[in-house]
């Protein structure tokens, strides 16, 4: 896994996962959402063209998204976000 993205992974507060037909076989997003989920951060999967109860565990437990409720997604992060205290 190239080093951006491991550092970001680590800097980031959730994973925002784009799950296509094809992507989902790809054996970098799993790599990508394992390492995700092995640091603990929010995986929010989105769902375009594919059904839900066909991923992999890790995906198939989060809250997702279909990518026609994308909007929701936001409103949801919009929500969590103001709840935070900003730092510095």
């Amino acid at each position: 896994m190239p080093d951006e993205i491991r550092e970001s992974l680590r800097d980031c507060d959730e994973v925002l996962v784009l799950v296509t037909p094809e992507s989902w076989k790809r054996i970098w997003i799993q790599v990508e959402v394992g390492a995700a989920w092995g640091l603990g951060k929010r995986l929010v999967p989105v769902f375009y063209y594919v059904d839900p109860g066909e991923m992999f565990d890790i995906l198939k437990e989060r809250r997702g998204y279909h990518l026609h409720e994308f909007a929701g997604y936001l409103e949801d992060l919009k929500s969590r976000a103001a709840g935070r205290v900003p730092h510095g």
